[in-house]
Order: structure tokens, then sequence, then C-alpha cells
């Protein structure tokens, strides 16, 4: 997170979970953690709407899912 206080050039966002190092990935199809970088691809790199609503907005669809904390900068 210290990194993420420093960026002040780019948009950034971070979110976190409370579930440890390994994420979600080792359950099945990677639960959220995989769904929320499958999101972020899909929006960078594809320009998703769909996937964009995962991180804009206030709150952003990842602060909505349970569990998860978010901030953001740069991103509406």
């Amino acid at each position: 997170m210290d990194d993420f206080r420093r960026i002040n050039h780019v948009p950034a966002f971070a979110a976190n979970l409370n579930v440890g190092h390994g994420s979600t990935y080792s359950q099945p199809h990677g639960r959220d953690c995989a769904k929320v970088a499958t999101a972020w691809f899909q929006w960078q790199l594809q320009g998703n709407p769909r996937a964009a609503a995962m991180f804009e907005g206030d709150p952003s669809g990842v602060a909505r899912m349970a569990g998860w904390t978010v901030e953001k900068k740069g991103i509406r």
C-alpha cells in the first residue's frame, strides 16, 4: 500500500480481500480474485464496459463484493 500511496501520475486501483498471500486462486475457478483480475484485463485490454464497472463508479463493483476493501485514484 506504500507504493499505492506514492502513485500520483497515473490511475491506480488497489483492492484487498483478507484471505492471505495466495488469494482465492487455489479455490475452484479462482473465485473472487480471479473474477477481479479477469475483469481488470477485460477492461484494460479489450475496453469492455461491463468489466469497467467493476472498477469505476462509487462504489465500484469490487467495493460492493463482500469482504473487499478498495482504494482508487484517477478512476471515475
